[in-house]
């Protein structure tokens, strides 16, 4: 059972979340399957948080859950960790290497896709002057 002090601290992490995400209630209560005055009332802890709500918003939001009960830890649980691990012990990449991976896979999916424009605009005219 979760304590009434625990649940109004994760109900400002919940907001914390939202914000983190730059969402507003209606947006961010529609993505969790819930009420918008539900959320509200989570956020201002006029509402129990209940296990099913922590799950939920856990999953969907790739939130660490012991951050989100306890406040310890990162807020968000990178997914991509274990595939980037094995990427990299695969390919025995080198310290620059994963810098430059991980600053490419930060950017947003239109930042990506202009760099690799620019990289295969650069590539033809190399390929044109050889």
């Amino acid at each position: 059972m979760i304590e009434e002090k625990d649940s109004a601290l994760m109900g400002k992490r919940i907001k914390e979340i939202r914000e983190k995400k730059n969402m507003i209630q209606a947006d961010f209560a529609k993505l969790l399957g819930i009420g918008q005055s539900t959320l509200a009332m989570l956020e201002v802890s006029k509402r129990k948080i209940s296990e099913r709500h922590i799950k939920t918003i856990c999953s969907i939001c790739s939130v660490n859950e012991d951050w989100f009960r306890t406040g310890n830890g990162e807020m968000f649980v990178d997914k991509r960790k274990p595939i980037l691990n094995k990427l990299i012990d695969e390919l025995n990449l080198d310290k620059q290497e994963i810098e430059i991976l991980n600053i490419y896979l930060s950017l947003s999916k239109e930042q990506r896709k202009s760099i690799l424009n620019f990289i295969f605009e650069f590539s033809k005219k190399i390929n044109e002057i050889s």
